[in-house]
């Protein structure tokens, strides 16, 4: 009986930390994507301004600007 309730409280405690290390992971995809995603439209708006500026552009414009 003993050995029982210790197997369960172990594979609870094995539950609840790996339940954490899931999350911080998640956490961290999610802040890379924000981050990815700020660069995006930065990269974006920049873009769209040389355009109006210049009205037509190349791709060697483009790659100097970024």
């Amino acid at each position: 009986m003993t050995q029982t309730i210790l197997i369960i409280l172990g594979v609870a405690v094995g539950a609840i930390l790996l339940s954490r290390k899931t999350r911080e992971a998640a956490v961290g995809i999610c802040a890379a994507a924000l981050d990815q995603t700020v660069r995006k439209n930065t990269n974006q708006a920049k873009l769209l301004d040389l355009m109006a500026e210049r009205g037509q552009v190349s791709n060697e414009d483009i790659r100097s600007q970024l």
